[in-house]
């Protein structure tokens, strides 16, 4: 596993000198959260903004209508995004190496997880590693009984280092894609846990919207980010 400090100073070598795009969109996102500006207004690639906005879109006889969802002024949303959030949820695993929690995985085929590359680098990393589905808490706050499959990365990895190199396709992205055995630890099968699979289309977001997102931080139970 890549040092996090490792890691943060490469973040800062490719994106520190963009501090000042980074400040005027910031700037841009407090308006919008005023009502001040349109979220669509953040994004300046047009592609991506109409793909996006096809994809929430509501078409009548004479015109579409898009479900903009403006943080801080309109702030509604369907009640099916707490269904597809459950159903994702399911798909969240909590990776460890030698019993210590060292990132998020989510499981994204039938028996293939993805996590960053600075997580799981190597084979001979994946060898060690245990993913834990269901670490979380029910409604009375008290832990669900989870379940722990080992990895299998002889039957497939596929990973993606943190640095991007000169003519090497597909470097840099920092992933790993590692498939995982059937069964469980203790005998569970691994189909009870349906995949959220990969969407490479663009317009899955654009600049300024906000993002669901389903984690362990720092190894702690499921948790869920609904905004900002």
């Amino acid at each position: 596993m890549i040092a996090r400090w490792n890691v943060l100073q490469h973040v800062a070598q490719c994106y520190g000198n963009l501090e000042p795009v980074f400040s005027k969109d910031e700037e841009k996102l407090h308006m919008v959260r005023k009502g001040q500006l349109r979220l669509t207004d953040l994004e300046n690639n047009s592609e991506r903004k109409r793909l996006r906005m096809a994809r929430e879109a509501v078409v009548t006889d004479s015109m579409v209508v898009v479900r903009e969802r403006i943080n801080g002024v309109n702030n509604f949303q369907d009640a099916f995004v707490l269904e597809g959030l459950t159903r994702m949820a399911g798909a969240v695993c909590r990776i460890l190496l030698k019993g210590t929690p060292i990132g998020t995985g989510f499981l994204v085929a039938d028996n293939i997880i993805i996590t960053n590359h600075h997580v799981i680098e190597n084979k001979q990393d994946a060898a060690d590693v245990l993913v834990e589905f269901n670490y979380e808490l029910d409604f009375n706050h008290v832990p669900k009984k989870s379940a722990f499959f080992a990895t299998d990365p002889d039957a497939f990895f596929l990973s993606s280092g943190l640095v991007e190199n000169e003519g090497e396709a597909g470097s840099g992205l920092d992933f790993t894609l590692v498939a995982l055995q059937t069964t469980g630890t203790r005998g569970e099968s691994l189909a009870a846990y349906k995949p959220v699979g990969l969407d490479g289309n663009m317009g899955k977001v654009i600049k300024g919207e906000a993002c669901a997102i389903i984690q362990h931080p720092s190894g702690l139970p499921k948790k869920v980010v609904l905004k900002d």
